[in-house]
């Protein structure tokens, strides 16, 4: 299977009533990292999603990639520090990464994008140097079919808040309201401790403390002793093959 790139463009969010998304984050600049964000994973995540023909065109695919950046407005920035020296994200609307690609076979089914490690990454944009958030490659076959992958930055989401964003840039492109929203003010549901009732801190709470896998203690990692089984989180491979069968497949099957 051999890809052609025809293009390759930074989409900035489309604010639909004119602005330039500041009533969004209207005291901020920056939007600090969690201390879960601090210590998930500092790399990217790729997926691919394959859908039956008739594709939408490029040109709704990428007005509707840009409407909903206007919501998901973090996939649209940059990792840097705020002021403090702390890891953030940057609100500077710099823009995610849009592919234009074409392939020249047929897919007759999704499952056949993931037959080698050579076309499942071919079908996603490179990470090599990105300075984006989100990269996505909207690739059409010879058939009609499309796929769409998507190079995502672990420190901005998990798993499911990168499914919301998919979700949400479908509903754009269908021409319906984004629902749910992503909700950006934290400190609505977590409001700072009243001054006259200071947090009474009774352990280190901001850093990260790992157990080695195969270490004592009894937890999770079994009742080994020593550091022998211990796997640095730069060394794990993950590779998660998501399917969908249709019910009538399902049936066939059972029968």
């Amino acid at each position: 299977m051999e890809i052609t790139v025809h293009s390759s463009k930074i989409v900035k969010p489309d604010y639909r009533d004119g602005s330039n998304g500041d009533a969004v984050f209207a005291s901020a600049d920056v939007v600090p990292l969690s201390v879960f964000d601090k210590v998930n994973y500092d790399e990217f995540v790729f997926y691919i999603y394959a859908f039956h023909p008739p594709a939408p065109p490029t040109a709704v695919l990428e007005a509707a990639l840009a409407e909903t950046l206007a919501e998901y407005r973090e996939w649209a920035r940059r990792l840097g520090v705020d002021a403090g020296g702390n890891p953030a994200i940057m609100l500077n609307d710099a823009g995610a990464r849009f592919i234009d690609a074409t392939a020249d076979s047929e897919v007759a089914g999704s499952v056949t994008l993931l037959t080698t490690a050579t076309n499942v990454m071919s079908a996603c944009p490179s990470c090599d140097g990105a300075d984006e958030l989100l990269l996505v490659q909207a690739t059409l076959f010879r058939c009609g079919s499309l796929a769409l992958g998507f190079t995502m930055h672990h420190k901005v989401a998990d798993g499911p808040g990168m499914w919301n964003f998919m979700v949400a840039w479908g509903q754009a492109t269908r021409g319906v309201a984004i629902d749910p929203v992503p909700m950006h003010d934290g400190t609505s549901l977590f409001a700072p401790r009243r001054h006259d009732d200071p947090p009474q801190i009774r352990f280190e709470h901001r850093g990260a403390e790992f157990k080695p896998r195969g270490g004592g203690g009894g937890g999770r990692g079994g009742g080994g002793s020593g550091n022998d089984n211990v796997v640095r989180a730069d060394d794990d491979e993950v590779a998660v093959h998501r399917v969908h069968f249709t019910r009538e497949w399902i049936a066939e099957l059972k029968s």
